[in-house]
């Protein structure tokens, strides 16, 4: 391939990180990829990660109870193995996302999509594409496979959508520069040259909690609703939402 086009970019994957009886689990994977040629990564410049909770994926993106796995320990760990044969290479998440399916409706499937890539981007991976863009003709359907979309299967944006697109308006090129996660609250600051700093909150344990920020910062919702506060307390659910400091 390299020699067919030397600024190709090879991507070795997706691996899916989890075990589910039909494929091997990514870390198994490697092991016994780097067991059978230790210099594997001359034939790769990427590693592809799918970080996605047992299906249907019902489990929040940050959940850690034995069975699941929290998306950024995933990229973690395989960043972790990666070092440990010599392989410094970028992990790209080729694919993740949650089904509008079981406990997880459509503004479910909004916050945990948002978190997810909140969580990914924090633990250091490059890239992160979400499946999938539109439902399928039979979302309502089991196995959930027709459900993933950002859209539905008429065109029409899920809360989903709206959330990334927050996101993305905000600033695309912002980058992690601080952890200030507390027992039950994400609070990542981001910037960017563009942007001095971006502050993504919301709570894990299901409750309401109170965080502090400073006056006139303004408070962008998933659905890019912007208040400015004139306070120096906001409350946060599993919601997250954007402080933009003035």
């Amino acid at each position: 391939m390299k020699r067919g086009n030397p600024k190709a970019t090879v991507l070795l994957g997706g691996l899916y990180y989890l075990y589910e009886g039909i494929v091997t689990d990514a870390a198994s994977f490697l092991d016994d990829a780097f067991t059978e040629d230790p210099k594997l990564d001359r034939y790769f410049d990427v590693l592809a990660l799918h970080p996605y909770a047992h299906y249907p994926q019902q489990a929040t993106p940050e959940q850690n109870d034995g069975r699941e796995q929290p998306v950024g320990q995933m990229v973690s760990r395989i960043h972790s193995l990666l070092e440990y044969y010599g392989a410094r290479r970028p992990i790209w998440v080729t694919e993740v996302g949650w089904p509008v399916y079981g406990t997880v409706d459509e503004k479910t499937q909004a916050s945990f999509i948002t978190r997810a890539a909140v969580e990914l981007m924090a633990a250091g991976a490059d890239r992160i594409c979400i499946y999938t863009l539109d439902d399928g003709p039979n979302p309502t359907a089991f196995p959930p496979e027709d459900a993933f979309g950002l859209f539905r299967n008429d065109g029409t944006p899920k809360p989903a959508a709206t959330a990334l697109q927050t996101m993305l308006r905000i600033d695309p090129s912002l980058v992690l520069s601080a952890d200030q996660s507390s027992a039950g609250v994400r609070r990542y600051v981001f910037s960017s040259a563009a942007t001095p700093e971006v502050d993504v909150v919301y709570a894990t344990d299901g409750t309401m909690h109170d965080i502090e920020l400073a006056p006139g910062t303004a408070v962008v919702a998933l659905d890019g609703t912007a208040t400015t506060t004139t306070s120096t307390t906001t409350s946060i659910s599993g919601d997250p939402i954007f402080l933009l400091s003035r």
